[in-house]
């Protein structure tokens, strides 16, 4: 943990069963850290004191992680914890209280992983495309191009932010489409 005011680091732990974390999530009372595990997900939920009080082991493996990225982005909203797994073509919903499967959407190559209202938005590293979906039901609703590997998405002010290598795309949040390219000098 890090001091606000001062900076200082004040504790530090590692919660047993942690992951090689590529992911990282502050959500209630729960870090949430992701990693690969055995070319699938496996995500812990920690608490202050170190203690791993969940557990979510994807139930699909596959081959290695693409492109050298160890495969899981975390986000939260719509009522779950959004886990991407790239290595297994896969989002999995799991509950923020018990870390269980709640849904599996199928999705290639999944990197990034965000939530805005009842839509989550997943970004594809071999395809640069992003995707909308249903948080309720996994279905597609919007596709859009990112036009350069996007590797980080935020929401804010009605856009989904996109970062990838020297370009930010901004997409509406409602219609998915593109509002704003601002390249970004090396």
């Amino acid at each position: 943990t890090v001091d606000p005011t001062t900076g200082a680091v004040t504790a530090q732990y590692t919660p047993v069963g942690a992951p090689r974390g590529s992911a990282i999530l502050a959500q209630g009372n729960y870090v949430w850290i992701g990693g690969p595990r055995n070319q699938g997900a496996r995500v812990i939920a920690g608490d202050q004191t170190g203690t791993t009080r969940l557990t979510f082991i994807g139930p699909v493996k596959s081959s290695l992680a693409w492109g050298g990225y160890p495969g899981v982005g975390l986000a939260y909203g719509a009522g779950a914890i959004w886990v991407s797994d790239q290595n297994a073509n896969r989002v999995y919903a799991i509950s923020p209280t018990t870390g269980r499967l709640i849904r599996t959407i199928t999705v290639n190559a999944p990197r990034a992983v965000a939530v805005s209202g009842k839509t989550v938005w997943v970004t594809n590293s071999r395809s640069l495309q992003v995707t909308m979906f249903n948080a309720s039901t996994g279905k597609r609703v919007a596709v859009g191009s990112a036009k350069t590997d996007p590797g980080v998405m935020a929401a804010a002010n009605g856009t989904m932010w996109v970062f990838g290598e020297g370009i930010i795309t901004g997409f509406s949040l409602k219609t998915l489409k593109q509002t704003t390219t601002v390249r970004i000098p090396r």
